[in-house]
This record gives C-alpha cells, structure tokens and sequence, in this order.
C-alpha cells in the first residue's frame, strides 16, 4: 500500500468494544449545508462547530437584519434534533425539496430569550448527514451527561464563565 494515511470520519472504536465519535471531522473543515430560515429563501451557508465542541455557528448573509453577523447554536440549550422534514420551515418549502427529506434534519433549541427555535437544514450527501447529524446528537448527550454529574458550584462558575466568554472562543 501507498504511504497514504486514512483518517478515521465517524464512529472510533476505542477498543473496549464501547464506540466513540471523531468529533475532529465535525471540528476544522466545516460544511456548507442548505438553511432554511423563518422568512426568505434557503439559502448555502457554511457551519462549524467551535474548537471547545459546544457551538455550532455560521454566518448570516449580508443582505438579512443580521448583516453578516455570527450566529450559533449553544449544544447545551438543544431540547431534541429531528430527521427529516417535519416542521414549519420545511413545510413551506415541501414540494422542491421534499425529495431530499432523507438528508434534513432539524435542531429545536432555546435561544438567548429562551424562546424555542428551530434550525432547519439540508446536507449535501447522505454521509454528510450521518457525520452531523450523529455527532450532533452525540454532543448533546455527552453535553447532558457532563451536566448531570456538575456540583451546584460547578453550575455556579460555568453561569458566570458562559456570561464572561461571549465569543465562545
């Protein structure tokens, strides 16, 4: 064989018969995925998520009330991720993108005012989907784990941390 290295994408076996995800694949690159949002046209934008594996962020488009802005998604206010292509956002755009429902998922979320938000979006590819949308749903458990397990001081310091970083870096 060449001396070409394969770098894991997905599920890693740590070899305690226990699989984990190769959340590096979801990290640098980002992707570009279809985003459907509550008025206007869906339109490409590229999503990453942040070097500490708690936010998924893009960028508005210029033209929109945001101008460009950074948006994102905290994994630890994510209530529940959906396939397919089963709320508002998608039904209004059903019948030209209905024939790409097996690659659509949706993130239901709390944003800062604690008002329930939906991410719509639309991969490009059906292993695309499965890489985010697995390590999505991987993150949010691992998230919710890591939350059950805090001290009430350890809440306490993270509330003022998450207060004090606002850029997420």
């Amino acid at each position: 064989m060449s001396g070409i290295r394969r770098k894991t994408i997905g599920l890693i076996s740590d070899g305690e018969d226990q699989e984990q995800f190769d959340y590096d694949s979801l990290i640098a690159p980002g992707v570009t995925m279809l985003k459907f949002g509550r008025s206007g046209d869906p339109h490409e934008r590229l999503f990453k998520l942040s070097g500490d594996r708690r936010y998924l962020s893009w960028r508005a488009g210029w033209f929109t009330s945001k101008m460009g802005r950074l948006c994102n998604v905290d994994l630890e206010k994510v209530s529940k991720i959906l396939q397919g292509q089963n709320t508002y956002q998608f039904q209004r755009w059903a019948d030209p993108y209905n024939v790409a429902s097996d690659k659509s998922f949706s993130i239901i979320y709390q944003d800062d005012d604690n008002q329930e938000q939906t991410l719509d979006l639309i991969a490009p590819s059906a292993d695309i989907y499965d890489l985010w949308f697995n390590g999505i749903q991987a993150l949010v458990q691992k998230l919710q784990d890591e939350r059950k397990n805090y001290s009430l001081d350890m809440l306490y310091l993270k509330t003022l941390w998450d207060r004090a970083d606002a850029d997420h870096s």
